[in-house]
């Protein structure tokens, strides 16, 4: 079963102290579930390990370390949205690890793999998900590979968005991919306060913007397996996040784009009594 600290094997003790409260936080919650079999507790390890090496060096997000985010992914579905899914954990774990840091996962894999003599016609790519693969099986690497972003270089802004919004509709009718996106959105769509600059605010808000109502939409279908008083506070919360991002747009004047974020006043809309459990702020 996992131990939570294995100083000088898993790697814990260099990582950001916030990062390893939420990691803490994570393997405390698998364990203290009783949802979780000692091998699947010891794969979600293995996943939180690989995650955290490879993201390690990552540019570090608004909202602090990469790896956070990952956790927070990751926390968010086994906690909030009450996902007992360990391959879905190791996915929401690993789900940006294709996008982010192929060079490094591809340099990882054999052929033997994908049961070949040669790598000729190979990408890093499809190199990268066959190491995840060969680790987490089968699923995991589909839901990685399905939620990694299209690349889309030499486009406008506009044409990136439009790209990103075509992309999540189409993933997302895919049920396993669902529940690690809408995670996944959670933590990115619904934490603008921690955008620092005017500029990436409203790029986030433009970008965001469609996939509210998308994703609200998407709730209705029941093959998620979500419960309903899940989805009722979700659907809250996305609509929340929509009008935010909508008073985000109208608030932010056109020759502000140098400005900090936090000079742009954005009216707070609290929903009473739906917000899940917070992470603490230090862990931020």
């Amino acid at each position: 079963m996992i131990d939570a600290a294995l100083p000088g094997h898993d790697g814990s003790e260099y990582l950001p102290d916030s990062t390893n409260l939420l990691r803490t936080e994570l393997l405390s919650y698998i364990k203290d579930s009783n949802r979780f079999s000692a091998q699947e507790q010891n794969l979600i390890l293995q996943a939180m390990q690989l995650a955290c090496q490879l993201h390690a060096a990552q540019i570090t997000r608004g909202d602090g370390p990469y790896n956070n985010h990952l956790l927070r992914v990751a926390l968010k579905l086994v906690r909030d949205f009450q996902v007992y899914d360990a391959e879905l954990i190791c996915a929401a774990l690993l789900h940006d690890s294709v996008e982010d840091q192929v060079p490094a996962l591809a340099a990882k894999f054999s052929p033997e793999q994908v049961h070949s003599q040669s790598t000729d016609g190979l990408t890093d790519d499809t190199k990268a998900l066959a190491f995840i693969q060969s680790l987490f099986g089968k699923r995991v690497a589909q839901v990685v590979g399905d939620l990694t972003n299209p690349k889309a270089n030499f486009v406008s802004m506009e044409q990136k968005h439009d790209i990103y919004i075509e992309h999540l509709k189409q993933i997302i009718i895919n049920a396993d991919n669902f529940r690690v996106k809408l995670a996944d959105f959670f933590d990115n769509a619904l934490r603008l306060d921690h955008v620092q600059t005017t500029a990436r605010l409203l790029r986030m808000a433009h970008k965001y913007g469609p996939a509210y109502q998308i994703m609200i939409a998407r709730l209705d279908i029941a093959d998620h397996g979500l419960s309903s008083e899940i989805v009722i506070r979700l659907k809250l919360l996305l609509a929340e996040g929509h009008d935010k991002a909508m008073a985000i747009l109208t608030a932010v004047p056109d020759d502000s784009s140098q400005s900090t974020a936090a000079s742009i006043i954005v009216p707070n809309v609290p929903v009473t009594g739906i917000t899940f459990t917070p992470v603490p702020t230090g862990q931020y």
